[in-house]
């Protein structure tokens, strides 16, 4: 019994290995990190990376702000890695793994963000981390980053088995495939939470907001000399950049590029509380564009 259970196991694994970029982007990105980092190292110029999740995946169009930023500065080499619901402890371990080992692979680093990715609160998503750092010494994510024994373990267990990590992926994948409507029905329901005053997470007006992952990605990229831009997104909800954000910022010499209010840009522009359409994604990209242009 013991030996079948083995078995099942192992072809489960072996199943989740082999046709799991196929089914799944987000896997296929991960196992994609090591080339595009190649890729990027290999190019010539001004080599710019934009980091982030969902807020950059829908609220900036990579490829018109390529374009923009190809007639003004021609020589910016300008590409993104992005993944849903990733905050900066997954950011930082990405561009530790893959940017900035044996050497930086980038020149400028872009982080898109709000107040509330910034926040330490922000859940890590401890199996996607294990997936990134497969292939890498974890021994100092372990050491650096986790605490505890659930989370180590839950960790060292993804990191062993891809059917564990991806466990989550392939329920998406199963949702896309047999119910193709959810993401309609997904930003519904974040349509109505946002409409709900109750149901919103409340925004932090305290001076101490904790922010010790941003800062600590921000230090890393001023130790490799990496200049950094944040971009601070809009919301239909109009917030303060916390003062420790700032501080931070300050003292780690990244620039603020300030996207909270953009011209021209309404609230039927955002299709939830964060999260843009395609019109209000493109009026946002081009007011970015602008932004960076002035910085490189």
């Amino acid at each position: 019994m013991v030996a079948v259970v083995a078995g099942m196991l192992l072809a489960l694994e072996l199943v989740f290995r082999l046709a799991g970029p196929a089914l799944s982007n987000e896997q296929a990105q991960i196992l994609g990190l090591p080339e595009q980092a190649r890729t990027l190292e290999a190019a010539s110029g001004e080599r710019v990376l934009l980091v982030g999740n969902s807020l950059l995946i829908d609220g900036v169009q990579v490829d018109l702000l390529k374009a923009k930023m190809a007639d003004v500065s021609p020589g910016v080499v300008l590409d993104s890695v992005a993944f849903h619901g990733s905050e900066t402890a997954e950011w930082y371990w990405i561009l530790r793994h893959y940017f900035w080992t044996g050497g930086k692979k980038i020149d400028r680093l872009v982080l898109v963000v709000n107040d509330r990715m910034v926040s330490d609160t922000m859940s890590r998503r401890i199996r996607r981390l294990a997936s990134i750092s497969r292939g890498a010494d974890i021994t100092a994510v372990v050491e650096e980053e986790l605490s505890g024994l659930e989370e180590i373990g839950s960790f060292l267990h993804a990191w062993l088995f891809e059917s564990f990590a991806g466990r989550k992926r392939m329920q998406l994948v199963v949702l896309e495939r047999f119910l193709p409507h959810y993401k309609a029905m997904e930003t519904e329901v974040n349509r109505r939470l946002a409409a709900n005053p109750r149901s919103k997470p409340s925004r932090s007006s305290e001076s101490h907001f904790p922010c010790e992952r941003f800062s600590r990605l921000l230090a890393a990229a001023a130790r490799m000399e990496i200049p950094t831009a944040v971009v601070f997104m809009p919301a239909r909800e109009p917030y303060e950049i916390p003062p420790s954000v700032l501080e931070a910022m300050a003292e780690y010499h990244a620039t603020l590029m300030d996207c909270r209010e953009v011209p021209g840009m309404g609230a039927d522009d955002f299709a939830d509380d964060v999260h843009l359409t395609g019109q209000g994604a493109k009026i946002l990209t081009l007011s970015l564009a602008t932004q960076l242009q002035s910085w490189l």
